[in-house]
């Protein structure tokens, strides 16, 4: 099935305006590689799956186009294991998989389209460095921005903030080594550390760090993924064991450790353990690690947790993990997913569930 024809690769060529769209950038000359890359993954799911994701690919849309684009990722990662699409749901929010031991299974793919701040937020922190910079003193320290700079950031007034701190710091009027500028009205939280060294030239500030995006980030999976599985479980599909994707146009800010506590829990332990050639980290949970999405009652018939991120300059790769839920109804090994690193259960410890990495050759994963 082809789904870019000529016909619509020329026309949207000569469409004044919708440039904004992702359609209209595919179908450019400079997406041909990105074009030609999700014809071959529909060409290599087929039927079903094919029709439905042809509609959503040929969307002006951003959303349902990177829904289908998200579909077809998650598909060619399943089908390189253990599952493949059979069925689509009549209203398209569940993709049905069968394992190649005959077991039915539900499929949920949530897309995300994050916003896209990188660039605002390097341009803002190095604003503030050079403000920073302007401070005098001769004690170095480090910068923790801890959540991303608002754009009309007035970095003077950060500025003498800090002037002021070295000042007290100087005459023996601080204690510690911390503090902390906080405008709680426009969001802004930057954090400074003293090193210890002084220097007499050159810049004061050692290291930036942040912004850490992974709470927004999470929070915002959380409601949706949460408000989908509610859904469920009061429709027809309650019940039925299921996988959730959660794909991202580009990969995600969130650091594994960061996402590991999301789902899991806290860790009572961690150790690495040797294979071989290769490392694997394995970590001991608390038995009572608290509210976790894993622990939550509308996760019970949740087998795992696909966390895919696109890769913007390589429509070949995808950034992927998959992580198991140990308290599943019905659960998974990771033999299923035998191209993609996966945390899952590994046995029982003196006080806790032990989990660890399978399969951990790296994030980046082939999808074609």
């Amino acid at each position: 099935m082809q789904v870019f024809s000529d016909r619509l690769v020329e026309d949207l060529g000569r469409l004044p305006g919708g440039r904004h769209t992702f359609l209209a950038q595919v179908c450019a000359a400079r997406g041909r590689r990105h074009r030609a890359a999700l014809q071959a993954l529909v060409d290599a799911v087929g039927e079903p799956l094919a029709t439905r994701v042809a509609g959503l690919l040929t969307s002006f849309d951003n959303r349902r186009f990177f829904q289908g684009v998200a579909e077809l990722t998650v598909a060619a990662l399943l089908e390189r294991g253990a599952f493949r699409v059979e069925e689509v749901g009549g209203g398209g929010d569940w993709l049905g998989l069968r394992r190649r031991s005959g077991a039915a299974w539900d499929l949920v793919v949530l897309a995300f389209i994050q916003r896209s701040r990188v660039g605002a937020d390097v341009a803002a922190a190095k604003r503030l460095l050079t403000a920073l910079d302007r401070a005098g003193g001769n004690r170095r320290y480090l910068v923790g921005i801890q959540r991303p700079l608002p754009d009309g950031l007035d970095t003077d007034e950060v500025r003498r903030a800090v002037e002021t701190w070295l000042a007290d710091v100087e005459r023996g009027r601080w204690e510690g080594r911390y503090a902390i500028f906080k405008d709680a009205e426009k969001g802004v939280q930057i954090e400074f550390a003293l090193t210890g060294r002084q220097v007499r030239f050159g810049s004061r500030v050692c290291t930036v760090l942040g912004p850490y995006l992974a709470p927004t980030c999470l929070l915002a999976v959380e409601a949706r993924l949460l408000e989908e599985l509610e859904r469920r479980r009061q429709g027809r599909r309650a019940g039925r064991p299921t996988l959730v994707a959660c794909v991202g146009d580009r990969p995600w800010p969130v650091s594994p450790g960061y996402l590991r506590d999301f789902l899991y829990g806290r860790a009572r332990s961690m150790e690495m353990r040797r294979e071989g050639e290769g490392r694997h980290l394995e970590v001991e949970l608390e038995a009572d690690s608290g509210a976790t999405l894993f622990r939550d009652p509308l996760c019970t018939d949740v087998g795992g947790l696909l966390w895919v991120g696109r890769e913007p300059s390589d429509p070949s790769r995808v950034h992927c993990s998959v992580h198991l839920n140990p308290w599943a109804r019905t659960a998974l090994d990771a033999a299923a997913f035998p191209s993609t690193p996966v945390f899952a259960r590994e046995r029982d410890g003196e006080k806790g569930l032990v989990i660890r990495w399978h399969h951990r050759a790296g994030p980046r994963v082939r999808i074609l």
